[in-house]
């Protein structure tokens, strides 16, 4: 009598389990997707901070700053759909400084006049991908994925902290990062979307310069077009992002890969303070001079 009526009791069980999970709404099945990415990620450097709550139940609120003072924020609800988060804004206010008048930025008229007569277009939606790399979580925008990975490539990333106090370069701090990730050492290489995934190196590179094909000079910089002996083979492609001694990372201005054939490769760089010279290093990976690692 025992063994049947355990039988039948594991077998309710079971039935039980199936019957819920059949009558969850679709809303629940989607809170319960939802859940992996709940929580307060921060993205934060020198020239302002950004936060985003994402609750378990798809709602969303966020809130920016700039360090002129001036504060954005929204809220609204997202789901997720073919491996991406869709966002829509319910609500958003600005204003500058801590006693200035909130704004309805969502009123054309409103947000003609936070922003003193010029005015974007007001994007309801927008859209991220949420990034996993061993138990850290990103948020990122399209144009972030190729600074991620060369971030990564650069050693920027993993960052130990969630935000930069130094002005090493904009990528501290400058993806959204889930609050308590920062202590977690992840290992191997995160998956993401597109083909800057390609991009991220099995070891850092460094390569020497062998010949100079063209020297620029500016009234503030001077720009060099080089030869290295590291190509193709070494996992080099065009548009990667190195840096020469003293160089401080930028996707902005630098040191940019601009050809690459299977031994060798051409860069282009704009230096500051240095003369790129024959024998000079090329580096794909950036040892920061912060106490941040």
């Amino acid at each position: 009598m025992f063994s049947i009526a355990s039988r039948n009791k594991k077998y309710m069980t079971v039935v039980l389990f199936l019957v819920l999970a059949v009558t969850q709404t679709p809303a629940q099945q989607q809170d319960e997707v939802l859940k992996k990415f709940a929580g307060a990620y921060v993205t934060r450097h020198d020239f302002g901070w950004g936060s985003m709550k994402l609750e378990a139940d798809g709602h969303f609120s966020t809130g920016n700053g700039s360090d002129d003072g001036t504060q954005v924020s929204t809220s609204g609800t997202y789901s997720l759909s073919e491996g991406q988060l869709h966002f829509t804004e319910v609500k958003m206010t600005g204003k500058r400084g801590s006693e200035g008048r909130e704004f309805n930025l969502l009123d054309p008229e409103e947000r003609k006049q936070f922003h003193e007569g010029g005015s974007d277009k007001i994007q309801r939606e927008f859209k991220m991908w949420p990034v996993e790399w061993s138990g850290r979580m990103y948020l990122l925008h399209d144009e972030d994925l190729k600074n991620f990975a060369e971030a990564i490539n650069l050693g920027i990333e993993p960052r130990a902290t969630l935000a930069s106090s130094h002005y090493v370069s904009p990528w501290y701090g400058a993806f959204y990062l889930r609050t308590g990730d920062e202590q977690k050492r992840p290992t191997g290489k995160p998956q993401f979307p597109g083909k800057w995934l390609s991009y991220l190196l099995d070891k850092p590179i460094t390569a020497t310069v062998i010949s100079i094909e063209e020297v620029k000079k500016l009234e503030y910089n001077t720009i060099f077009v080089a030869t290295t002996n590291k190509g193709s083979r070494d996992g080099l492609k065009v548009g990667m992002r190195l840096v020469t001694k003293d160089e401080e990372p930028s996707p902005w201005f630098g040191t940019e890969v601009i050809f690459v054939g299977r031994k060798e490769s051409r860069i282009r760089t704009e230096m500051v303070r240095s003369e790129l010279k024959v024998g000079d290093k090329i580096r794909s990976r950036y040892v920061t001079k912060a106490l941040y690692r």
